[in-house]
């Protein structure tokens, strides 16, 4: 859906708007049915993806594509509320397992450096899309993946990026793009 979503297609409007509407609903449904506290919103363990960026990928990939979504649908459509309250959920999820070092660098992962850089993503979009986001927690989760990587020195810090200095310097450079 995110790709379909990237390229124009909403849940209102193109050619596939009718998938992305279902994957739409269908990701609200997930939240929305997890009931257990914690940075989790699903009880869905081990998945590849989950092994390589962590445990709280979901979460963070969950809370983009809603926060990238919201303001496609318009506020007289139902759908619009379920993306929202969904969206907040994630971002308090989000909020709660944030290291105070500002990385979500929790629960294991390969690379949960990769994790980190998508966190700071969903709070970028989130607050993109107009939603209320913690500045300091925000300013903290850019320092942290800008901190992976010295320009200056080409030096990379790879302890949390599976020993890769790509991905370290790929989350210094994500965090730096909205500053750009």
């Amino acid at each position: 859906a995110s790709s379909l979503l990237r390229i124009g297609h909403t849940p209102i409007e193109g050619e596939h708007k009718d998938a992305v509407r279902r994957a739409t609903e269908y990701l609200c449904s997930v939240v929305e049915e997890y009931a257990k506290p914690g940075p989790k919103i699903t009880d869905l363990e081990g998945t590849p993806i989950q092994a390589k960026l962590g445990p709280l990928v979901d979460t963070a990939m969950t809370a983009q594509y809603l926060a990238r979504v919201l303001p496609t649908v318009p506020t007289s459509d139902p759908l619009h509320a379920r993306i929202d309250k969904a969206l907040d959920k994630c971002l308090a999820k989000l909020n709660e397992s944030q290291q105070k070092d500002g990385s979500w660098n929790v629960g294991g992962g390969w690379a949960s450096v990769l994790q980190s850089s998508l966190g700071c993503s969903a709070l970028e979009y989130a607050q993109a899309a107009g939603k209320p986001v913690d500045r300091q927690r925000l300013e903290d989760a850019r320092k942290y993946n800008l901190g992976n990587f010295d320009a200056k020195t080409g030096a990379t810090k790879t302890e949390a990026a599976a020993g890769v200095a790509l991905y370290a310097f790929s989350s210094s450079m994500r965090a730096n793009a909205a500053q750009a």
